[in-house]
């Protein structure tokens, strides 16, 4: 094997609210339980991959966060070097292995507990729920399936795999078939004895028998990987696949379970029962009753629109089976799923849907609780409808006195997370997954498991009895009996699909990602909403102290100087600065305010203006000259000069250049000429004219 490969984790906000608003109610003592509980949540993973058709498909595990904070996760292969990384929600790690079983295990670290799923990809798929090693045990059921004469020798193993958790763990296997280990062939009822050290992996394999119902007694605490390499599931119907399972020791085994069909499957499932111990007594709604001594299973199949509960008086493991595509010409493919206990369920958990590189694949999720409880369970902060469990009302069940209702959802691809708003509350989680065409590919597991110690002495259990029995029926105690559904005690009426030609709830995810994005969306949408009304009223604000201003400039007087200039400041004192007059069109400009009196012939004139000449022969205008606008009359008081000799000039002309020129009549002074180029100013004294020549 070498080192594994990390995949970098998404970032789905459904993780931080899924840790926040679930109470951690599982794998932590009860105040009156002695004993400890423990459940498919951990800090400490040992795992490693069987045999599968497809040995160049790399399998993955599935790391998901239950902690609000950032948990540190560490990967080591005894082969390689150790990988850390620390994850917010999800991860996951691809192992990349050798042609073949593993030979050693990976450990699996965090700071805080996750949830790890192992799955096998390729054409041939499966996929278990890891346990923690506290929740490991040294008693153990090996559960496979029959071989099939269909296959090839190499494709038809049953096997299982020994993990070692400690060192010097002594294993005593006692077979319930013939294998080859190390060279040497051993056959049914033969016991083998091998020692583990930890992390150490060893394989067991059987091309001709079935090792359903081996028994493993260990020295110390092991984890045990049962299954089949590829399985007709029935015997020789198409097409078969790979069955892993991570298998629960018997000391967290149930009493009590009930069955769920699959969705979109019409041809039912295949359930195998086994008893841990002697003389078990086991009933089943409309089959009956049987006795199983330990190690003992039988098979029954259950039709696709109906359910079954299953008790028992001594502990029972209960695995459920998927057909072959062929059985129902269906996308379906076989898979093993444990079936959790009664016992054995969960008040939240959280998960992820399984990716497939191989084909596309839709996920769904078969929900199992109390009728009275189905007010409250919530998927992704949403509650489901009580319309989701009547539509398979009819797969109610009725265990001592305890009413239990059935919900399937189709689910949305990433993280989902279901909890009850009262956290006393429990309820089953299994999830599966079919590819896309006939015969594809398949997975299923429970999502999440209780694991209660039943030796314990003082422990608390749930014991219930079933009160759906048929009276005086037999079932069969000998191993690889199979017993088919008695005709005409169906539990429904017979109908396509388990939801009885209704369609299963749809995963409330998307609508959660919908309005997580519409509330971002509003979010920043407000945001730039009021960032751009502050901006706007500074704005008006600055305009409007703008306008201000300039109607105090519109009214505000402007005094034309004798020289020509308009005075910044209304003054006429040379030394100031002054805008002048120089125009085509001879426009008064100060500022914004104008002044555009034309003549008709487009000359500018200057009505009713006296000009003063002083003593020093400086000529100013006598009355000042307010300047018009288009908008606004521009009226004030200007300052007068006195005069002793006040000349009016009626006539001003404009040459060549520019140049603004005053004419007066019947005068000998010089006439005053005014220069308006920028930047220079000219006054002249000229010979005195007639007033036949007047214009300049």
């Amino acid at each position: 094997m070498r080192w594994p490969v990390l995949y970098p984790p998404l970032s789905v906000l459904l993780w931080i609210v899924a840790v926040l608003y679930i109470t951690p109610a599982n794998g932590v003592q009860n105040g009156n339980d002695p004993c400890p509980v423990a459940d498919s949540k951990g800090t400490e993973f040992v795992v490693a991959f069987m045999e599968t058709m497809s040995p160049s498909a790399d399998p993955r595990l599935y790391i998901i966060g239950a902690s609000a904070r950032s948990t540190r996760v560490t990967v080591q292969s005894p082969r390689d070097a150790d990988i850390t990384v620390s994850i917010s929600h999800e991860s996951r790690v691809k192992v990349v292995r050798e042609e073949g079983p593993s030979t050693a295990a990976v450990l699996v670290t965090a700071d805080h507990e996750v949830t790890v799923y192992g799955v096998e990809e390729g054409n041939s798929m499966d996929s278990f729920l890891v346990l923690p090693t506290d929740a490991l045990g040294t008693e153990y059921y090996v559960v496979s399936y029959s071989i099939s004469d269909r296959l090839q020798r190499d494709q038809r193993k049953s096997q299982f795999t020994l993990l070692g958790i400690l060192d010097d763990t002594v294993v005593d296997i006692t077979l319930s078939g013939t294998i080859e280990h190390e060279g040497q062939r051993y056959w049914s009822g033969d016991q083998i004895r091998v020692t583990l050290n930890r992390l150490q992996v060893v394989h067991f394999a059987s091309a001709d028998e079935d090792l359903t119902s081996t028994r493993i007694v260990a020295s110390k605490k092991i984890g045990v990987l049962s299954g089949s390499k590829c399985a007709d599931v029935p015997v020789n119907m198409r097409f078969c696949d790979h069955l892993v399972e991570m298998l629960p020791p018997v000391k967290s085994w149930g009493r009590s379970f009930i069955t769920s069909p699959l969705f979109g499957r019409t041809s039912g499932d295949a359930f195998r029962i086994m008893a841990a111990r002697d003389d078990t007594t086991v009933a089943v709604s409309l089959y009956g009753r049987a006795t199983l001594h330990a190690g003992e299973f039988f098979e029954i199949e259950i039709m696709s629109n109906s359910s079954r509960s299953i008790t028992a008086d001594k502990p029972l493991l209960v695995m459920q089976y998927s057909l072959g595509g062929d059985a129902d010409q269906t996308t379906g493919d076989p898979f093993m799923m444990l079936v959790p206990a009664l016992e054995q369920f969960s008040s939240n958990a959280v998960f992820y849907t399984i990716d497939s590189s191989y084909s596309q694949l839709t996920d769904y999720a078969n929900v199992i609780i109390e009728c009275q409880d189905v007010r409250g369970l919530e998927h992704n902060l949403f509650e489901i409808p009580e319309s989701s469990f009547g539509r398979l009302d009819r797969l109610r069940h009725t265990l001592d006195g305890r009413e239990y209702c059935m919900a399937q959802m189709v689910l949305a691809r990433g993280v989902h997370f279901l909890r009850h708003s009262k956290a006393e509350t429990r309820f089953s989680l299994a999830l599966y997954g079919m590819g896309v065409n006939q015969g594809s590919i398949a997975y299923g597991m429970p999502a999440g498991l209780r694991l209660l110690d039943h030796t314990c002495e003082g422990s608390i259990t749930d014991t219930v009895t079933s009160t759906m029995l048929t009276p005086n029926a037999n079932m069969p105690t000998q191993q690889y009996r199979t017993v088919v559904e008695i005709p005409g005690q169906h539990f429904v009426s017979p109908a396509p699909g388990p939801s009885v030609n209704e369609t299963p709830t749809q995963s409330s995810g998307k609508f959660l990602t919908l309005a997580v994005f519409v509330a971002l969306f509003s979010l920043v949408t407000i945001l730039i909403l009021v960032v751009y009304i502050v901006i706007l009223r500074r704005r008006i604000r600055k305009l409007e102290a703008e306008r201000k201003v300039y109607c105090r400039m519109q009214l505000s007087p402007v005094v034309v100087g004798a020289d020509g200039y308009i005075g910044l400041d209304g003054s006429q004192h040379p030394e100031r600065d002054y805008m002048t007059l120089n125009n085509p069109q001879g426009v008064w400009r100060l500022g914004r305010v104008r002044r555009t009196g034309r003549s008709p012939g487009g000359v500018p004139y200057v009505t009713n203006t006296a000009i003063n000449t002083n003593s020093n022969g400086i000529s100013h205008i006598s009355e000042p000259t307010l300047v018009p606008n288009n908008r606004n009359s521009v009226h004030g008081a200007a300052a007068r000069r006195k005069s002793s000799a006040p000349e009016t000039f009626n006539r001003i002309s404009v040459d060549s250049n520019h140049a603004l020129r005053f004419s007066r009549r019947n005068s000998s002074n010089d006439a005053l000429s005014i220069s308006s180029r920028q930047g220079s100013t000219s006054t002249r004294h000229s010979p005195p004219e007639s007033h036949e020549n007047d214009s300049v």
